[in-house]
């Protein structure tokens, strides 16, 4: 059996929210905030809003209603407004309004009359859907965007390590380009890496494929052009240095029309240092194993075996490659 409770004023009803409040010591706190007591009032609507859409029932919703009031009522107090005379004077005001009908509910807003029915507001709807579908779709852009890029630097970081595991500059020019040129990684159109060798520059290794070897003095000018003179575009060239700051070659990439983007470029820019360095690297290690077979080479015995005599041409033959590498002169 359910208990009457006597209906009391508005006054009495804010005087007992005020007695809640100096109860728990609200005043002076993050309680009595008004951004922070927005957020309850969101999460209230929200329990309001499932009472009625999954259909709790009269009880549930009647519930909900009293909790969304008390709430009202300790904004109030918190903000110290007289609520009961804004509420007389809003609803004072409210009744003098004109009604209008749009479809099958009525609208009681200042304008009325004064604009045809329902035009202005199916109008204002479409724009605000337009709008929100707008949001939604940058949205969506922006998320893919950030997501391809978590992607790209993801490969990117895996193309590094992969660099790390190649002991040649052929080998290491080749993988530089597979990896710039993989669908789904940095993904360019493109790419090629030459470098100084014996005579002058080659061309290392490139995709799409182009036949390596000596490169010609205006295509290597337009190069050393091209990396004083960055600008946008599809084509970027970026040279490969040491730590000694001296050219060691240079990185070629083609960027799809579509996808030429500032970010790109500043992936790139690291990538090219990086592969500068193992250049150097790698450099470095052909000179100490030649250094090795020189030594070797003339410890030996002008009188050989042989079997000293075949390992001896050996090292004569890699010495002449790590010789041609490194630029000398066999």
């Amino acid at each position: 059996m359910t208990t009457e409770i006597p209906s009391k004023p508005f006054s009495e009803m804010v005087a007992a929210i005020q007695a809640f409040h100096d109860k728990h010591s609200f005043k002076g706190t993050r309680n009595e905030d008004l951004r922070y007591r927005m957020a309850l009032h969101l999460e209230e609507l929200g329990e309001l809003s499932a009472a009625v859409t999954k259909g709790l029932g009269p009880e549930k919703l009647t519930e909900e209603l009293a909790d969304n009031l008390i709430l009202i009522l300790g904004t109030a107090v918190s903000a110290a407004v007289p609520l009961e005379a804004a509420f007389w004077a809003k609803t004072e005001k409210i009744m003098r309004r004109p009604a209008t009908q749009v479809g099958d509910t009525v609208r009681v807003t200042e304008t009325g009359n004064q604009t045809p029915p329902g035009l202005s507001y199916a109008g204002d709807l479409r724009h605000l859907l337009e709008l929100e579908r707008k949001k939604l779709q940058e949205a969506h852009q922006s998320n893919v965007r950030i997501f391809q890029l978590v992607e790209k630097l993801r490969a990117a970081y895996a193309g590094v390590v992969r660099l790390a595991e190649v002991h040649t500059l052929d080998g290491l020019a080749e993988t530089a380009v597979s990896l710039l040129c993989t669908p789904g990684g940095i993904d360019c159109a493109g790419a090629a890496v030459y470098l100084l060798e014996d005579g002058g520059p080659v061309r290392v290794a490139s995709k799409p494929l182009q036949p390596s070897g000596p490169v010609p003095t205006e295509e290597w000018q337009r190069l050393e052009t091209a990396t004083h003179s960055i600008k946008p575009g599809k084509l970027q060239v970026y040279p490969l240095m040491g730590k000694e700051r001296r050219p060691l070659g240079f990185l070629e990439v083609e960027l799809f029309e579509d996808d030429i983007r500032s970010w790109q470029r500043d992936l790139l820019s690291p990538f090219a240092a990086y592969l500068g360095l193992m250049v150097e690297h790698l450099a470095r290690d052909d000179q100490d194993e030649l250094r090795q077979l020189q030594d070797r080479l003339k410890s030996m015995a002008p009188d050989s075996t042989p079997q000293e005599e075949a390992i001896k041409q050996e090292v004569e033959a890699r010495i002449v490659i790590l010789r041609k590498r490194l630029g000398e002169s066999p």
